[in-house]
């Protein structure tokens, strides 16, 4: 085994007992290495020569006065051949080494050592906890900056990463179909009856005959009251007047007798009303009375009317509009019960589509209720909270202004809107509308702190803090603690944390 060149007397009798265990084949030489401190201790060396003859062991490079290094030579474990110098030196000092090897194995010296091994390696404990336990927190208020920003994001179902450059985060669409029934009351009205009907004779004071077109108006003559209509039953021709001259002596008479003609009339609406008396007298088609008049000669009959309740097209319109909002909210929740761990959905995108509608009543229909059937499909994009936040943190970074760096490692996101689209191939995609609030602080290089920081004292690393761009407040906490002129920022880098601090 070899010397080293910090080995001392101890250590080198302790390789040489070793040495002389050894087999023969193992055995070897020991060499004394330049530097050694028993090349200039000549006791030392007497003492090893005298050990390692005694053991068989050969030792090369002792030196005994001379600027040559001698070699001692111990062969089959008794045969020694030193220098000449050696040779007479070693005789005059054997004894002397005799009794240093006595002294060395003495109890007193074992003590002694005992002691000053455990005061050395006290003094080693000490010296590693004052690199060890000493431990600093440095807290930095710096300049800060609210940032806030908006994204336009595609939520693809064909994405399956999202792609910083064209805004694309995966999606997964969900479509669920949802039936529901539902009845309401009717709330319109309508009278309902029978039109007066009976028979009128048209008279014609003029020189021509007239027709008079199928459903012409008979309008009844009278000084108050509702003027009601009547409508001509069929086309008819009323002949022209006729003239009759008598004469006397006297004088000479003509007389006129108007054409005239009978036809069929009903009412134009329902009611007792229209049951008019016999001798009612009515104008034609706005015409004067002076050349055309109607007038009945029996009662009009068979009028009456009634007040029903029937279905509007408000009534319809409203059922459809409760039961859609009903089946909308049992397709949100749906959808929502699909989502699992992180995922997203935005309600305000989902797009609900009628399959189908069936009322059981028309619209004017006489009845007091009626009943929807709906069917309907809710369509929705579900995505990643994570995968968005991720996508906006990127997309923030590229907008943060030069010398500064995020402050908040969770961004406060928020979808402001989102729509479902239809991309140039067809396909359904959501767009998502964010808000990002993040607030920026300057840049702090920590790594490069921590090292300037290492076992300076207190106030010199209170002055080179505040003398940092961008540090507007500082803050050291060390440990253990101890009078301010005593205390030191930690030896080591990996006891010094840094906490950034801002508005």
């Amino acid at each position: 085994m070899p010397l080293e060149s910090t080995d001392g007397l101890l250590e080198a009798l302790e390789k040489i007992r070793r040495a002389a265990k050894s087999s023969a084949a193992e055995r070897g030489t020991l060499s004394l290495p330049d530097g050694s401190p028993l090349l200039r201790n000549r006791l030392s060396q007497k003492i090893l020569k005298k050990e390692a003859q005694k053991l068989g062991v050969v030792v090369e490079g002792l030196a005994l006065g001379d600027e040559r290094p001698p070699t001692f030579g111990f062969q089959e474990g008794v045969d020694i051949r030193p220098a000449d110098q050696v040779v007479e030196t070693g005789r005059r000092i054997e004894a002397g080494g005799r009794r240093l090897v006595e002294i060395l194995h003495s109890r007193g010296m074992k003590k002694f050592l005992l002691f000053s091994g455990t005061g050395l390696a006290g003094l080693g404990v000490v010296t590693a906890l004052l690199w060890m336990v000493p431990k600093a927190t440095v807290r930095l208020d710096v300049r800060s900056e609210s940032l806030v920003q908006g994204f336009e994001l595609v939520a693809s179902p064909s994405a399956t990463a999202i792609d910083t450059e064209k805004k694309i985060l995966p999606a997964v669409l969900i479509e669920v179909e949802e039936k529901g029934e539902q009845k309401a009351e009717a709330t319109g009205k309508k009278e309902k009856g029978t039109e007066a009907k009976g028979e009128s004779t048209i008279y014609n004071w003029t020189d021509d005959d007239k027709t008079f077109a199928k459903e012409t108006v008979l309008t009844l003559i009278r000084v108050e009251g509702e003027k009601l209509k009547f409508l001509l039953a069929e086309e008819l021709t009323v002949p022209a007047q006729t003239a009759s001259v008598s004469a006397t002596p006297e004088e000479r008479t003509t007389t006129y007798t108007p054409g005239k003609k009978t036809a069929a009339v009903t009412a134009e609406k329902v009611g007792e009303e229209y049951n008019l008396r016999a001798g009612s007298q009515f104008s034609l088609a706005g015409l004067s009375t002076d050349e055309f008049l109607a007038q009945n000669s029996e009662a009009f009959a068979g009028g009456k009317k009634e007040e029903v309740t029937i279905v509007t097209d408000e009534d319809q319109n409203r059922l459809l509009t409760r039961l859609k909002e009903e089946l909308e909210k049992k397709a949100r929740e749906d959808i929502q019960s699909r989502t699992v761990g992180d995922q997203k959905l935005s309600e305000e995108a989902i797009a609900y589509e009628v399959l189908g509608q069936t009322f059981d009543k028309e619209v004017d229909e006489e009845a007091t209720d009626f009943n929807l059937i709906l069917r309907l499909k809710g369509s929705a994009f579900i995505y990643s909270q994570k995968q968005l936040e991720e996508l906006v943190a990127k997309l923030l970074a590229e907008e943060v202004p030069e010398n500064f760096d995020l402050a908040d490692k969770e961004l406060a996101t928020e979808v402001s809107a989102a729509q479902i689209i239809e991309g140039d191939d067809g396909q359904k995609m959501l767009k998502i509308f964010t808000k990002t609030k993040a607030a920026v602080v300057s840049q702090v290089d920590q790594d490069r702190i921590k090292n300037d920081l290492v076992g300076r004292g207190l106030n010199s690393a209170q002055k080179y803090l505040e003398s940092i761009p961008g540090v507007v407040a500082v803050e050291i906490t060390v440990f253990p603690p101890l009078p301010r002129p005593l205390m030191r920022m930690p030896q080591l880098t990996s006891r010094i944390d840094i906490v950034l601090k801002h508005d």
